[in-house]
């Protein structure tokens, strides 16, 4: 029973957040130092939501505050990490009040989304959560490549200087893909000093008359950190031109003598692994991540749209956690915006007939463009007329959405 459990915010002791990294370390493998070092970090700033009994804590997560994009628009979401739950406590609901618990108080924030890295689809799934999208592990081995030339673009080491150039350049390209994180300090910061040590960082730019324009960059561990052969785990790889993908295999080709492959992460669609001239490489599905609608009017209007002729929907929304996104919602798409509006009043056969209905994760699915409209119907998780099914294809089409940074 979860009667006497009580939520609170950041108000944990040095106490408490000592008992959770106990919990943190045995639930993801982490020691415990790391996971105290991770949780005082986030509890600075008000991140950190214990659950207690009794007075003692016997959970706790992590929320972090930022945003994702969706239709080329960045879309507010709180992440979820860090999930941890006393193992005498665990299978007696706890996980699910304390996600319950912080679920509703990002509502009353306005936060449009959630999304998180799932240990079980079902604890999420009853939550609301649906599953929204996939991470890609690419391995690719350096023999494979052989010499790679390029001469059109220069690259050199990263100095502290170009870390604004490159969270813009990230940021550019990011908009164009769904699920792809609005990068605030949190991810950055994991990305520069991830828990494996310090990485390497270059930038590729091309010389113009008006200076050297960023057109790539890259940070990467060696993976054990000492001795041969080791691995090129790249934390974060991005290029905008072919001819700077093209320098950033042949960074990689130059340690073939001693480093035996690269691995990254990435989407279906990854630019790297398309650059390659030749087969080799391996592309695995390494996790899948779930999202939350939270507070429904606001992840409908936030997100971008397709654009074209303007279009009507409605949605009958059943949502057993979050009461407010239940019921029946209009959605006006004009110039890739969207707008939404309650819709209240007697129910009639006309209106019944231009609605979807679907459950608050299947919304989610479809919202991120993970599974189609028609899929859902398929599978019964969504009741429309086929030409309600085929606006709703229209209106939530695009790349399929990936997320390669974990949190």
């Amino acid at each position: 029973m979860t009667s006497d459990i009580v939520i609170t915010n950041p108000d944990a002791t040095s106490q408490d957040l000592e008992r959770l990294a106990r919990f943190e370390s045995q639930a993801f493998n982490y020691s415990a130092e790391a996971s105290l070092e991770w949780l005082r970090a986030q509890h600075e700033w008000g991140g950190v939501r214990v659950a207690r009994r009794g007075g003692r804590v016997v959970g706790g997560l992590v929320r972090i505050p930022m945003a994702q994009f969706f239709g080329g628009r960045a879309v507010s979401m709180d992440g979820v990490a860090g999930v941890a739950i006393s193992p005498t406590e665990r299978g007696r609901g706890v996980a699910k009040q304390l996600m319950g618990t912080t679920l509703k108080e990002m509502r009353r924030r306005r936060v449009a989304v959630s999304t998180l890295y799932p240990s079980t689809y079902q604890l999420y799934g009853s939550l609301g959560y649906g599953r929204a999208g996939a991470r890609y592990r690419m391995s690719l081995p350096l023999a494979r490549l052989g010499r790679v030339k390029t001469s059109a673009v220069e690259i050199r080491e990263m100095e502290p200087k170009d870390e604004r150039a490159v969270e813009r350049f990230y940021r550019r390209r990011a908009l164009s893909h769904n699920g792809w994180l609005d990068r605030g300090g949190y991810i950055w910061a994991r990305v520069r000093n991830p828990r494996g040590g310090t990485p390497f960082g270059y930038v590729v730019e091309r010389p113009t008359p008006k200076g050297p324009q960023l057109e790539g960059y890259v940070y990467y561990l060696h993976h054990p950190s000492n001795g041969l052969p080791y691995e090129l785990q790249m934390h974060d790889v991005q290029f905008a031109t072919p001819e700077a993908g093209q320098r950033l295999l042949a960074l990689m080709s130059d340690y073939a003598t001693v480093a035996d492959r690269a691995c990254w992460y990435g989407g279906a669609d990854d630019a790297l692994l398309h650059s390659l001239l030749e087969q080799g490489a391996r592309q695995e599905l390494s996790e899948l991540w779930m999202l939350r609608i939270v507070h429904l009017e606001a992840a409908l209007e936030e997100r971008g749209y397709p654009r074209g002729p303007d279009l009507s929907l409605e949605f009958e929304v059943r949502d057993g956690l979050l009461r407010a996104n239940s019921g029946r919602w209009r959605l006006v798409i004009g110039r890739g915006r969207g707008t939404v509006e309650r819709v209240r009043g007697p129910r009639s056969s006309a209106a019944s007939a231009r609605s979807a209905k679907l459950d608050i994760c299947d919304l989610a699915s479809l919202y991120s463009g993970h599974i189609r409209a028609r899929t859902l119907a398929e599978l019964g998780r969504l009741d429309a007329r086929p030409s309600v099914v085929d606006s709703l294809e229209a209106v939530f089409c695009g790349p399929a959405p990936s997320l390669p940074d974990y949190f």
